[in-house]
């Protein structure tokens, strides 16, 4: 190894890598162990010197802001190994091995799992070059797993790693007291985390609508066989109510699950309410003929009579009713002569069945022996499905179906709940509100940002350029305002207090003027703006020549600078770099001096030669922005400060480049040679 050079470039990327990864106490836990192998033994000293002088030098350039004290809390162990065949060979092994198994006891991670998710998310960042902080991603994934689990919750009652909260007996025995007045049968019922709803809730709409059906008479059936009673009107009830039942256990004991949870944003409470309302509105009877659903509806039958003829029963005879089921009168198999079979004298009602049912040679008038005739126009209440159940005979000025309560949906938004209103006729510019408390939903009014984060997908975009072109990753900070967090009572729309969400810091709306990413410290920072940076979008490239190039990239004047990271590309650019800024005034009028670290240029830069620009250093540059140094490693920014000037004696070598000592934009030095032939 050249200690010269190859160390040097070691301890560099590790202090300009310090800084990229942060916001996970887990991170940087260990001890840095540096091993020299090879080494003869009475050289090993030497070695290790070396190191020691080279960590020495990087912590007095950084004493507030090191590698060693950031990444390792300044634990550290230098050792050399000797060349294989040699004594020592196996007793530095030994060491090693002996370091190895003390570093398990330091370890900062609770099991094998959780050390896999700390490595995949630093993976991640490293390969989309996302220098947030960790924390923030975190954030993210833990509220990804959080919805992931409210609709596991939702389904099977229970979790793969704990329980749901079961709360107060005393609340479910109340709730079942509003549906059924015997509380014997609650005992009966299973236990809530032993029932599979078997709704997938991240299925599509018409998925759901066939699998909700299945579902449905599956439980019905459950139902009937469990009571060994046939199915008839009343049953139906009681299965709606009890299915009601175990809907609202289930969501109940998910909210309590949910409530007990260290940390829960507003959007996982809204991700809920909608899974929540989406379970109820495919998890029930439809019991009405729906105009929106587009399924054919289907009772779970085959739509016929399953009770023998009245009449052939009256004789002696064994034939089954040929009616369709739930029809009105008696029971006709409709191969005799058991009726006069004439039209009924209201056969144009909703509900009537055609055909008279009298005895045949009757006087009366024709009558199908439906016991009430219904208008079977629709009900004229706003958004109500339901048909007038007045009777067909009686002349009436208004379509009614005969149910008490509001139809109309809840006007706070996202909730879908309908009005709890007890006036099926509520007017349509009323206050319609289901009962429950809602969620605040205007926008945060808190100064600055609520939520900056980057796009953790990666794309990869080709910049097409007149000399070159070539992949590069692009991505994009948003930042987002929240929604207010204040809980709205019962029957209320609004609130007095101020519209605040839930976030405990509020950051800077200032962007970066060259990649646009948002400022990370909080709204009304004192000093400059701080962030993580990214693609250099809004910038482009000027020269006095039309070729500009950066590394193995060939641009031309005048090209976007989006290839190019804000942090990397002044790394890339090196020693003594300038910026270019739009100068106010000409040459000859320029306030800037050398000494202010800007001054006027005097090139023609394309793509606009007839601008006037000023040069700019590196760190004069930012802080003319306004921003912090993008660049943490103080070993660049030293360098940045210096003329990048290179010695072109035949005695340096390309690997180790020998560049002026002094200052960048340094006046100019006389350099006098003396010759030995005429020292005195």
């Amino acid at each position: 190894m050249r200690f010269d050079k190859d160390i040097d470039a070691m301890f560099s990327k590790f202090q300009h890598g310090m800084s990229l990864l942060k916001g996970d106490p887990r991170l940087f836990q260990g001890k840095l162990y540096l091993n020299a192998k090879d080494v003869n033994p009475n050289d090993q000293n030497t070695v290790i010197h070396e190191f020691q002088t080279k960590l020495e030098a990087i912590l007095n350039e950084n004493r507030g802001d090191n590698f060693v004290t950031a990444m390792y809390g300044g634990n550290m162990e230098i050792t050399c190994c000797p060349p294989l065949g040699n004594v020592g060979y196996y007793e530095a092994l030994g060491e090693g091995l002996e370091l190895l198994e003390k570093s398990r006891d330091m370890a900062s991670y609770a099991n094998g799992l959780d050390f896999y998710d700390c490595l995949t998310m630093v993976l991640s960042k490293i390969s989309l070059l996302d220098w947030t902080c960790m924390e923030d991603n975190l954030k993210e994934r833990l509220a990804i797993e959080q919805r992931s689990q409210i609709r596991t919750a939702l389904r099977y009652g229970k979790l793969a790693h704990c329980g749901l909260e079961d709360g107060e007996p005393e609340e479910y025995v109340e709730k079942w007291k509003t549906l059924f007045v015997d509380t014997d049968m609650m005992a009966n019922l299973p236990e809530d985390a032993s029932m599979d709803f078997e709704l997938d809730l991240n299925l599509k709409t018409e998925e759901l609508l066939q699998e909700s059906k299945i579902i449905l008479m599956k439980f019905f059936k459950v139902l009937l066989e469990f009571g060994e009673v046939p199915r008839s009107p009343s049953i139906e009830a009681q299965f709606d109510n009890l299915w009601s039942f175990l809907l609202w256990r289930r969501e109940h004991r998910v909210r309590l699950w949910v409530a007990s949870l260290p940390s829960v944003d507003r959007e996982e409470m809204d991700d809920l309410d909608a899974c929540v309302l989406k379970q109820k509105q495919y998890l029930r009877r439809c019991q009405l003929t729906c105009a929106n659903c587009n399924v054919p509806h289907d009772c779970g039958t085959n739509h016929k009579c399953v009770n023998p003829c009245a009449h052939c029963t009256a004789l002696g005879d064994k034939e089954m009713c040929a009616s369709a089921a739930g029809h009105s009168g008696p029971c006709n198999c409709g191969l005799k002569d058991h009726t006069c079979n004439a039209p009924c004298d209201m056969m144009e009602a909703s509900n009537c069945e055609q055909s008279c049912s009298l005895q045949v040679g009757h006087e009366e008038p024709h009558s199908c022996g439906v016991k009430l005739h219904c208008c079977g126009k629709p009900c004229e209440a706003v958004e109500c499905r339901g048909s007038c159940t007045l009777p067909f005979e009686n002349p009436h000025d208004r379509h009614m179906c005969g149910a008490n309560r509001c139809q109309q949906t809840c006007v706070m938004p996202d909730c879908g709940n309908t009005s709890a209103a007890p006036d099926h006729f509520h007017p349509v510019g009323a206050d319609h509100l289901c009962g429950q408390p809602h969620r605040c939903t205007a926008e945060c009014k808190e100064d600055g940002i609520c939520e900056i984060k980057v796009h953790l997908e990666k794309i990869t975009e080709t910049f097409a350029g007149k000399r070159d072109s070539f992949a590069f990753t692009r991505q994009e900070m948003n930042g987002t305002k929240r929604k207010c967090s204040e809980v709205l009572s019962a029957n209320t729309t609004s609130h007095f207090d101020y519209h605040r969400c839930n976030s405990t810091i509020h950051y800077c709306d200032a962007r970066c003027p060259c990649c646009q990413y948002f400022c990370d410290k909080e709204y009304g920072h004192d000093g400059l703006h701080r962030t993580s940076h990214g693609n250099m979008k809004d910038t482009y490239f000027v020269s006095d020549s039309q070729a500009v190039d950066i590394g193995d990239r060939k641009y031309t004047a005048g090209e976007q600078g989006v290839a190019e990271m804000c942090p990397f590309f002044c790394s890339k650019m090196g020693r003594g770099h300038v910026h270019f800024m739009p100068c106010q005034h000409k040459a000859n009028t320029c306030i800037y001096t050398t000494s202010d670290r800007r001054k006027h240029c005097n090139l023609n830069l394309e793509p606009n030669p007839i601008m006037p620009m000023d040069e700019v250093l590196h760190e004069t540059y930012w802080k003319t922005l306004g921003w912090e140094n993008p660049v943490t490693s103080a070993v660049e920014k030293a360098s940045f400060k210096l003329c990048p000037f290179k010695c072109d004696a035949s005695d340096h070598s390309e690997d180790s480049p020998s560049y002026c000592i002094l200052d960048a934009w340094h006046e100019a030095v006389l350099c006098l040679v003396l010759s030995l032939s005429n020292w005195p």
